[in-house]
């Protein structure tokens, strides 16, 4: 992954922290992203779904959270591969909120089952703290993706915008003076001899004749 070499220029701040994925786009990277959640979060989901049911005695809360915000995630991953479909910025930025914001309560959780509850010397311990440590690393570089491909998007659409913007301001004074090529072959506005009738053209521009382009006071 390259990370954006244009952060601080004077033109503005780039939010993006990356410009591609490897040797892929931005997008590219995203829709794996997309998918790698999907797939790691329905096994997660179904690895604590299997030791609940297993559980004789019952397990502590944290299990149970734990397997409803895996479920989420994964709900949460599939409508990101549709926003990613349909450019919905929106989507992108719901997915990388519960992603942030389940990252840390996932850390809590999972480190006490592990090492409180379940313990290391057992196999349930081990493999539910060393498929933690594995997904919360490809989680942050999931939310990384994600995250450049938003602030790429929301920077081109804030172009698009700005460009809009500067050509409806452009194009409307345009439209209160007289065609060039009236101008030039009559000498001056609407080819009229009487200096007192002028166009409203003419008022606007102070009572000014163009002949020949060029501005002229009348007698």
């Amino acid at each position: 992954m390259q990370i954006d070499s244009e952060l601080g220029k004077p033109g503005g701040v780039k939010m993006a922290l990356l410009t591609s994925c490897c040797c892929f786009s931005l997008l590219v990277g995203a829709i794996a992203s997309g998918v790698y959640a999907t797939l790691m979060y329905l096994v997660a989901f179904g690895m604590e779904l299997w030791w609940l049911i297993e559980a004789e005695d019952g397990l502590p809360a944290p299990a149970y959270f734990l397997c409803l915000g895996y479920l989420c995630i994964f709900f949460v991953s599939i409508t990101l591969l549709g926003g990613l479909a349909g450019r919905r910025m929106n989507v992108l930025l719901a997915w990388l909120f519960v992603m942030v914001l389940f990252l840390f309560p996932e850390c809590g959780m999972v480190l006490f089952m592990s090492l409180y509850h379940w313990k290391l010397d057992s196999h349930y311990g081990l493999a539910e703290l060393v498929f933690y440590v594995c997904r919360a690393a490809l989680n942050v570089l999931a939310i990384i993706s994600v995250q450049s491909l938003y602030a790429t998007w929301r920077e081109e659409k804030l172009v698009l915008k700005r460009l809009r913007e500067l050509t409806i301001a452009f194009a409307a004074p345009n439209k209160l003076l007289p065609r060039v090529q009236d101008v030039e072959r009559n000498g001056k506005i609407n080819g009229s001899t009487n200096h007192g009738y002028y166009s409203s053209v003419d008022q606007m521009n102070g009572g000014m004749l163009v002949e020949a382009g060029i501005p002229k006071i009348p007698r």
